[in-house]
This record gives C-alpha cells, sequence and structure tokens, in this order.
C-alpha cells in the first residue's frame, strides 16, 4: 500500500495503470495465444508452443538488441510503437483464417509488448522524484496486471469467445 501511495504522490497512476495493462496483455496472451491458434486455427499442441517459443526468442532478442533503436525513438515513443506492434499483433491473431497468420501475430505481439515493460520502468526512473518507491509500485501494478490478464481473457471467452476475449 505504501508503493500504490508512492504512486499518487510522485503522479505516477497513469503510468502505473498503463503498466498493469501492458502486463495483462503479455500474461493473457502468452496464455490464450497459444490456445487459440490450437482450438481455433487448427494447429498441433507443438506447433502452437512453437510459436510462443518463437515469439518469446524475437522478444528476447529484442531486448538486447533494441536499445539503440530505442534509444533513438525515445522511451515514450517506445513504448507507443512497442504498444501498437503488440495490438496489432493480437488484432493479427484473433481475426488469422490461417495457421501462419495466426502465429505471425503472436510472435508480432511478444515482440511488441517486450520492449513496453522495460521503457515503462525507464520513464518512472527518469520521472520519479523517489524512483525505488515509483519503480516499485509500477512493478507491483504489473504484476497485479500480469495475474489478472489470463483471468480477464477467460471471463471475455466465457461470455463471448476467444476472439473476442484476445481483442
Amino acid at each position: 500500500l505504501r508503493a500504490l501511495a508512492g504512486l499518487r504522490h510522485e503522479g505516477l497512476v497513469v503510468l502505473a495503470i498503463v503498466f498493469a495493462a501492458a502486463a495483462a496483455v503479455e500474461g493473457g496472451s502468452s496464455t490464450w495465444g497459444v490456445l487459440y491458434l490450437r482450438g481455433h486455427l487448427g494447429v498441433s499442441v507443438l506447433a502452437g508452443v512453437g510459436a510462443y517459443v518463437v515469439g518469446q526468442t524475437l522478444a528476447t532478442i529484442t531486448r538486447i538488441a533494441g536499445g539503440p533503436s530505442v534509444g533513438k525513438l525515445g522511451t515514450r515513443r517506445g513504448i507507443a510503437l512497442g504498444a501498437s506492434l503488440a495490438s496489432l499483433g493480437l488484432t493479427l491473431e484473433a481475426l488469422a483464417a490461417t495457421a501462419a497468420v495466426g502465429a505471425v501475430g503472436l510472435a508480432l505481439a511478444c515482440v511488441g509488448i517486450t520492449v513496453v515493460w522495460p521503457l515503462l520502468l525507464a520513464d518512472v526512473n527518469n520521472e520519479a522524484r523517489h524512483p525505488g518507491l515509483a519503480i516499485g509500485g509500477v512493478t507491483a501494478a504489473g504484476y497485479l496486471g500480469m495475474v489478472a490478464g489470463p483471468p480477464i481473457v477467460g471471463i471475455l471467452s466465457g461470455a463471448f469467445d476467444l476472439t473476442t476475449g484476445l481483442l
């Protein structure tokens, strides 16, 4: 609670909400994205998991190699670009008619969302008067989003369908 109060004091509540939303997308897409490929696009379990592994490998490469590119873009533009790429990827996957297109969408979502976490933390570090407290609060919000993402997609999928849940 102290960390959340610190966020309000630092004026970083909106950033914490964005961080939680990004984490919810990452958690929800990593869990349900593979199930979508399997259940709706008919890929085998191995191919579905393979798409996830490829996406996470690309995400890791993006985090390692993307620093110089993001440095040129700036933190906020990098966040917007990553979030947009993740949104495009999830939309592509959810609306895909073929497994290949769905797998590409999942991979794009993994790559896009992977740059958001470190950039948001960098932004918090640059904006906060008390970075340690602010990073703790924003990270707590992120973990809350990561845990909440899969159930949110599941609830929406139960009420509507998995396509709507992913969108």
